[in-house]
């Protein structure tokens, strides 16, 4: 009997410690998830003062929202980003890689690291940290964009071909793609190839002077001074100002009255 009655005053208290448990990671479940609503508010806080190029404003607000949620990658990107405006690039670095230890699928630090990179004449690394962005992430034009373009910098023009190309499969809306991979066949001395990436690029943005004035190189190249002139004529109506164009007119010019 003695026995019964303790071990049904021991379950009892297990009850009782069970549901005081309970109670409690309840309360710490809801502690956290408001700690983590309010660093939220922090972070969007933070970007709309990014937004207004207060970047030291918007630090503070990533500070906050770290504070609550330390483990929000999201934040640590985008400080990151606010350090670089302010061109503390080893303190931005140092928050890129914060972010990719907390997520290693977060392909925008990656994306943030070889821009810092970039500008800090790294082109090797730019390239590395790009390629890694891509890996997590192969359907995003840009990043196959921007990693081209670090590559003509190396004068790895067919690989910057190919990173162009690919590009364009994933968005062919995009003017910038193909007249970048038309200055690279240009490069190559692929001048029929560039002056038909120039052309599509012109399809899509037709007000673009300079696409006339490069697509119109690539045409002197292959001695078609005539079009070539057409094209530069076209480039000084769009902008009359451009007084590089207006010296390539009268040299075509001279060329086709010889």
């Amino acid at each position: 009997m003695e026995n019964n009655q303790l071990i049904k005053h021991d379950g009892g208290l297990i009850k009782r410690v069970g549901n005081a448990i309970s109670v409690t990671n309840k309360l710490l479940n809801e502690i956290e998830s408001a700690s983590k609503t309010k660093a939220i508010e922090y972070y969007e806080m933070g970007r709309v003062k990014a937004d207004n190029k207060d970047y030291s404003g918007a630090i503070q607000y990533y500070n906050k929202s770290l504070e609550l949620y330390p483990s929000y990658a999201l934040a640590f990107n985008w400080r990151g980003n606010a350090k670089k405006d302010l061109k503390d690039y080893s303190e931005a670095f140092e928050d890129y890689n914060t972010a990719i230890e907390i997520d290693s699928n977060y392909a925008n630090p990656y994306i943030n690291l070889g821009n810092i990179s970039y500008k800090l004449g790294q082109h090797l690394n730019a390239i590395e940290f790009f390629t890694k962005a891509i890996k997590i992430d192969n359907s995003n034009a840009s990043y196959y964009h921007k990693r081209g373009y670090v590559k003509i910098i190396l004068e790895n023009y067919s690989g910057a071909i190919e990173d162009y190309t690919k590009a364009i499969e994933i968005d062919s809306k995009n003017a910038s793609f193909y007249s970048d991979r038309g200055e690279a066949r240009q490069d190559i001395g692929d001048y029929t190839g560039s002056i038909e990436d120039f052309t599509k690029a012109i399809e899509i943005d037709k007000t673009n002077d300079s696409l006339y004035l490069i697509r119109g190189i690539s045409k002197y190249y292959l001695n078609d001074f005539f079009e070539a002139l057409q094209d530069t004529k076209i480039a000084l109506n769009i902008n009359p100002n451009d007084e590089n164009a207006r010296s390539i007119q009268e040299r075509l010019t001279e060329i086709i009255n010889a």
